[in-house]
């Protein structure tokens, strides 16, 4: 069931994209400093969307790094804790 509703949501997604596009490919002008270029509105704001996910995912690597690094940390603290607390229930009996 939920492979079919993601299924039905990525189709409609799919659907808006390419009713995106076709309604908006017209040529536009890009000017940055002294680089000038032309491309469709779909394709510049396509372009625009990639940048920003990339530059979002590059500010949140470090955390990420960081946070799986301190969660492997913990892991070998808990199985250590777990090893000892085995031993010491061993030796009671």
């Amino acid at each position: 069931m939920k492979n079919t509703i993601t299924l039905i949501a990525a189709t409609i997604i799919f659907l808006f994209v390419v009713s995106f596009t076709l309604q908006n490919s017209a040529d536009i002008p890009l000017k940055i400093l002294f680089w000038e270029s032309q491309g469709s509105l779909a394709m510049m704001i396509a372009l625009t969307f990639t940048s920003g996910i990339l530059v979002a995912i590059l500010a949140l690597l470090p955390k990420i790094i960081r946070l799986r690094h301190e969660l492997r940390e913990t892991n070998k603290k808990y199985s250590l804790l777990q090893k000892q607390s085995i031993q010491k229930s061993t030796n009671k009996n």
